[in-house]
Parts: structure tokens; sequence; C-alpha cells
């Protein structure tokens, strides 16, 4: 059984946080990514290259977002969600040498 493993660093601190997954499926990032966030606290931005993964994870979450924020919720919900929401930047295509760190 094969296995990977995600690994989120801290530009600031360049802190590192490795992941366990089973897959490279958008789920098993969202679900990584859930833990990290559980564990260290939500990030105010993502840097990431264009895999598929990451792609699919962003949609995901965007239309996550835009579905509870257009559902007539309870405020307090909403600004608890506003505040949460990660600014994802991803590298342009066909560039790995800007892949940062």
């Amino acid at each position: 059984m094969k296995g990977y493993i995600v690994i989120f660093v801290c530009f600031a601190t360049k802190a590192l946080h490795l992941d366990l997954v089973s897959d490279l499926t958008s789920g098993a990032f969202i679900a990584a990514l859930k833990r990290f966030c559980s564990r260290r606290g939500t990030p105010k931005g993502i840097h990431s290259d264009n895999g598929t993964t990451f792609i699919r994870a962003k949609k995901k979450l965007g239309d996550l977002f835009k579905f509870v924020s257009k559902m007539n919720v309870d405020e307090n919900v909403c600004f608890f969600l506003s505040h949460m929401k990660i600014e994802w930047h991803t590298i342009p295509p066909l560039s790995p040498h800007f892949g940062g760190l």
C-alpha cells in the first residue's frame, strides 16, 4: 500500500508540519488541511504548485465558501467563515522555479 506525506511549511518561521495521506486526491488533501488547521490554526494564505490535487481542493473549498455565504444562516456563522477564508496562491503554469522554498 502506498502512502504520501503532505508537508506544510511556514514561510515566516520555517516550521514544518508533516501529515500522512493515503492517496493523491483532493479529498485526502482537504482532510490533511483540516487536521493541520485543528492542530496549528488556520493559515492566512497557502502557496502551492499547480498540481491537480491542489487546484481541485482550491475549487472545492471556494465553492463551499460561496455556498455557505449565500445561505441565510446566522450572522455569527458568516462572520466566522469570512475570517477563516484562506487566500490560495498558485505559481504560474510551467514555471517550477517560482515555487519559493
